[in-house]
């Protein structure tokens, strides 16, 4: 196991093995069980779900990338024809974008439907080895907080 992604919306646990198998895992009546497969045969670079958990998005090596649902639907997948390796994707904050490091340091922006809207050299001799932004990993609202709640998270500076 090279990768562990946790999916805390719907409880589910990701992994990736060196040869690129992808095990989504639930748990069934006190047990961890296997929901879901998927081995294209080519090693995973990076393995995220988006910030709500309905997506997963899966970078490999070889440049292939693919975005599916939580529950093993392809949405969109793409063969990103580069002389260098991906290395790490991320989601941005609103779900409605993806955003792929390479190790030549290049960063490559689609949206959520697959469609190329950006690719930009940061610095051609360092890669990117993994890229996160500064907000909660998953958006999950829980109905029991009031307002006043909310403010005693906030420390002070």
């Amino acid at each position: 196991v090279v990768l562990v992604r946790w999916n805390e919306p719907f409880q589910k646990l990701a992994t990736c093995d060196m040869e690129g198998g992808i095990f989504v895992w639930i748990q069934y009546e006190g047990r961890w069980s296997v929901e879901l497969v998927n081995d294209r045969g080519a090693q995973v670079s990076d393995f995220t779900w988006s910030h709500d958990g309905t997506q997963a998005l899966i970078a490999y090596r070889d440049g292939f990338v693919l975005v599916g649902s939580v529950s093993g639907q392809r949405h969109w997948s793409s063969e990103i024809n580069l002389e260098s390796q991906i290395s790490c994707g991320i989601w941005t904050p609103d779900d409605q974008q993806v955003l792929f490091g390479t190790a030549d340091g290049q960063v490559i922006v689609m949206d959520c439907h697959g469609r190329m809207l950006a690719h930009v050299l940061l610095h051609e001799s360092d890669g990117i080895v993994s890229m996160s932004w500064n907000c909660p990993d998953f958006l999950v609202e829980d109905s029991t907080e009031s307002d006043t709640d909310s403010d005693d998270n906030i420390l002070p500076l």
